[in-house]
Order: C-alpha cells, then structure tokens, then sequence
C-alpha cells in the first residue's frame, strides 16, 4: 500500500513539488508579518468574539457557511482574531497552492519560466491587504481549500464525469458562502486554459467539431461556474422573498440605469491597475509591468495567428485575451457595491504573471537563442520590490496600532485623571481622522486607517487597549455628546475629554 507522501509524488510531478516549496518561501518572506498580532480595522471588533451585530452584517453579504464557520469557533471561547498563528502558514501555503493550481489548470505548469512568473504572482502585493485582516483567515483558509478542490477535481481522469461535476458544484457553491471573490480564480483558470490552448501546436482537434482537453476542461470549470452561481443567486433571491434576509449592495446585482457609470468605474480601474501609482504598487514597477505585458501581447497575438488551426481557436484566442479587460476587475464589476481595493483584484496578479508566462515561452520557443537574463532579470527585480512592498504593508500596520494605542492611552490617561471616573460605563467618541500627520505609504481603501476613524471600531480600540469594559452612549446620553463635543475645542485640547455622572465624552474632531 502506497504512503501519503508516495500518493502526493504520484499526484504532483517532482517538479511542482519542488515549484511549491520555492514559491511557500517567497510567499515567507513578503508575507511573513501575518505571523506578528496586528490589527485590520475589523479585528478590533471581533476582540470581544463574534457578536449578533457581526453575524448579521456577513449573512447580508451571503456568507452564510462563514457565520457558521466563526460560530463554531467563538463557541470555543476562542476569538477569530487571535487564531492567527496557528492559521498564518496554512494561509501562506494556500495562497501557493492556489496559484500552482490555477497553473495546472490552464496547462502551463511546464511551460518555460514558469517559476520565475509564479514567483511574480505570489509576491504581488494585492495578496497582502486580504492577510492583514487576521480574523478572514478560518474563512479564508477553507474558501482557499474549497476552490483547489473545485479545479482539482475536474483534473483528475480517476474520477467519473458526474462525480467531477457533482464535486466541484458542491465545493464551488461552498465557497461562494463564504467569499465570493474566489470565484475570480476560477474565472483566471479557465480562459488561460483557453488561451493557451489556441497557441500550443500539440493539441489541434482531430475535427472542427471536436472539442481539444483544453476546451473541454474550460468548458466543464464554465459549466460549474454558472451552475453553482445560479445556485448562489437563487438561494439568496429565496430567502430574501421570504424576508429572512435583507441584502447589501455586495449581494445585489448592478441595476439598469447604473451600467453607463460601472462602464466609467471599470475603465477607470483599468488605468489604475495597470498604469497609475497606489500605495500598495510604485510607479516604475508598474511601467515595467506594462511593458513586459505588451511585447507579451504582440507575442501571444502574432503566435497565435501563425499557429495551425481552425478558426474557432482563433476566435477563442481573441475571445480569451479580450475577456481579461473585465477579469481584471472580476466579479465586483457585476454587484452594486464598489469598492475596488486590492483584496478583491488579487485576480490581477495571476493575469500579469500568467500574460508574461506566455509571451515568454512563445518568444523562446520562436528564438531559442535569446538569452533567458531578459525574462530572468526584470521578473526578480519586479519580485524583490514587491517583497519589500509586502513588508511595508505589514510593518505599517504594526506602526499604526502602535500610534493608535499610544493616542487611547493619552485619551484614556486624561480620563482616569478626571475625579468622576470611577462612575464610568459608558463612553461616547465623536469624530476621528483616519490618518496621522506622519502619514503612512500604504494606506489604500480600509487598509492600515486608523481605527479611530469608522465608527464601529473605536470603542472595540478603546476596550483593546485600556482594558475597561466600556459600553457605548445610548439615547439621551448619545445627544448629550453630541452636544458637548459640538462647542468643545477636539482633541487634544482640554474640553475634548470629560466626564458626566457615568458617561465620558471624548471628541476627537473630523
């Protein structure tokens, strides 16, 4: 009888396990801050475990077998966000596998380079923002989990064609209970298993009417994707008819009359993406990018032209390359909420690497003699800066808690000093900027904002960092703060801060 490790060498040639272990250190090394206790601005809200407010809020949203993930931890007396050290490798690991996954599932695993672009994707810094919220990570874990077993299962010739089917319906609508931007993965996957497909000239179909194993495994992953959504939809359509639910703009699709401005939102993002400076990507990095990115598309295009074949692959080249405008963006482009930040584009990742994947392949296979130093060079120098762009991603995060803690300290240090104090229960915070005057590099969307700026984490902040059990203002003492912190001089003035009977005012001005 064959041992477990036996069965994964015989599953994965060496060589993919030998890309894993690589890709698992450069994931280390730009991501290895998960490893350290920090804060995302929902964490602090999840200090106190997973409250009625929080499960109410995730089933809006559809996640429902997140709800329950997280119930069953907190029934542990376990916090989500403080699980993080037993969950940082796995995630780690899973963000590599996924990747190796979609890899093999689109047929390039073997292709030329493949490890310098892998690299490049898992390195990418929009994989970090998702790792700095440390209570996603159980859910992310199994959403992760979920979606290589989706594209796995489809692989794999020892399993009968009902059964692939059966399986990866069941793990993808799994997965879309949970986070529904894994779905974008599995979008990746199937057109670059169409795209690279239409350019080998191993895999012609015997007939015009004969699908090739790329198409039919596009074809399969396609077939799952719209029935596990159509899934998705009508059990959400269902219970909220039923009124057991009220959806938020993430689960509600873009209305009519909304298109003309998506169209302007999406084009928007294009430029973005794959032109202009954030916080999380520097400029000359993404020129770099945009230059590899087109001599790849001229390759692929050229490539793909000359290569033999019917016209149906050509179409389907066209088709796929076309498709990866609205990819880029992925499955937010289709919902009403906006809020294109990196944790939701991490799609984008897998496009680049994958774009440059082929350009480079084809380029060698067409001039063998090109010295490799053109890929090999540029690729480590866009892989080392977005390692060094993770750590700053993490290291601010861990330089803001601190600014945010020292600040609630001095809030909280004014507080004691007040006569009154004993007689405090509950607290009233108005106001609260979201940076600091020694402004961090990579605030982007919710990322690395100060907690005293939404208003659902500051008292969270406030009970983290001081220990007291505080709870908010409510009815006439809610109006009362208001009232005080409209004629006091913010904080750090001596009005901003004060005590009345049980209740302390802080204002902190916008």
């Amino acid at each position: 009888m064959k041992t477990l490790p036996q069965r994964i060498r015989n599953y994965f040639e060496d060589g993919q396990i030998r890309l894993f272990f690589i890709l698992f250190g450069v994931a280390l090394l730009a991501r290895g801050g998960i490893f350290l206790r920090g804060f995302a601005v929902d964490d602090y809200s999840y200090g106190r475990g997973f409250s009625d407010i929080d499960r109410e809020l995730i089933q809006t949203q559809g996640r429902f077998l997140l709800v329950a993930l997280a119930s069953a931890i907190d029934s542990l007396g376990v916090n989500l966000n403080d699980i993080y050290w037993s969950l940082a490798g796995v995630s780690l690991a899973l963000q590599v596998a996924l990747v190796i996954s979609v890899l093999r599932f689109a047929g390039v695993v073997n292709r030329t380079g493949v490890g310098l672009a892998a690299a490049l994707m898992v390195a990418h810094p929009y994989l970090a923002e998702i790792l700095t919220f440390r209570m996603v990570l159980p859910g992310y874990c199994l959403a992760a989990l979920l979606t290589i077993i989706a594209m796995e299962v489809l692989q794999n010739p020892r399993v009968g064609r009902y059964t692939r089917f059966v399986i990866s319906i069941i793990a993808t609508v799994a997965m879309l209970f949970i986070y529904q931007g894994f779905l974008n993965y599995l979008a990746v996957a199937l057109v670059f298993a169409l795209l690279h497909d239409s350019l080998s000239k191993e895999v012609a179909a015997p007939t015009a009417r004969t699908l090739t194993a790329g198409q039919q495994r596009a074809i399969e992953l396609l077939l799952v994707c719209i029935a596990s959504a159509i899934g998705f939809l009508a059990i959400m359509t269902g219970l909220k008819h039923f009124n057991l639910i009220e959806l938020t703009g993430r689960a509600k699709l873009v209305q009519f009359n909304e298109i003309p401005e998506r169209i302007s939102q999406f084009l928007e993002l294009l430029l973005k993406v794959y032109w202009r400076a954030e916080p999380v990507a520097a400029q000359w990095p993404k020129l770099l990018i945009a230059c590899m990115m087109a001599v790849s598309f001229v390759v692929i295009l050229v490539e793909g032209i000359r290569a033999p074949g019917s016209l149906r692959r050509r179409v389907i080249l066209l088709g796929a390359l076309v498709a990866l405008l609205p990819l880029t963006v992925g499955v937010i482009l289709l919902f009403r909420d906006w809020w294109p930040v990196p944790r939701v584009l991490v799609q984008v990742s897998l496009i680049v690497g994958l774009v440059v994947l082929l350009g480079w392949s084809l380029l060698r296979e067409r001039f063998p003699r090109i010295p490799s130093a053109f890929l090999t060079i540029p690729v480590l120098v866009l892989t080392i800066s977005f390692i060094f762009k993770n750590n700053q991603i993490f290291a601010d995060q861990q330089r803001l808690n601190s600014w945010d803690a020292m600040k609630v300290n001095r809030i909280v240090n004014r507080l004691e000093q007040n006569p009154a104090f004993d007689q405090v229960k509950n607290i009233f915070i108005s106001g609260g900027k979201w940076a600091y005057p020694a402004r961090l590099s990579t605030i982007q969307g919710d990322l690395n904002i100060s907690a005293l700026y939404p208003g659902y984490t500051k008292l969270p902040l406030f009970i983290e960092v001081s220990g007291y059990n505080f709870t908010p203002a409510v009815g006439e003492q809610k109006t009362q703060g208001e009232q005080v912190c409209k004629q006091a001089t913010p904080w750090p003035s001596a009005q901003s801060v004060t005590v009345i009977g049980s209740l302390a005012i802080v204002c902190l001005g916008e």
